[in-house]
């Protein structure tokens, strides 16, 4: 699915965005734009053994966008 949002642009700044977005309707876009942005920046360096600081950060931020994203899929539920 094509995002409005640009890839391209800083992943940080696009991965923020998602996670402060509090509007449901605008949360998914926001979050799949920095999905995107993290997974081409993970495509663009370098492939070590070891990981860099950087590769350990892209994929913490990509593990919390798609915890954020199954959230929002199956909110919890409140009893009343």
């Amino acid at each position: 699915m094509k995002s409005q949002y640009d890839v391209t642009g800083d992943w940080e700044s696009l991965y923020t965005a998602a996670v402060l977005e509090r509007d449901r309707g605008k949360f998914i876009p926001k979050a799949e734009a920095a999905q995107a942005a993290i997974s081409e920046r993970l495509r663009q360096l370098p492939s070590e053994i070891e990981q860099s600081r950087e590769q350990r950060t892209l994929l913490e931020a990509l593990n919390n966008i798609q915890v954020l994203m199954a959230q929002e899929a199956d909110p919890p539920r409140i009893p009343v």
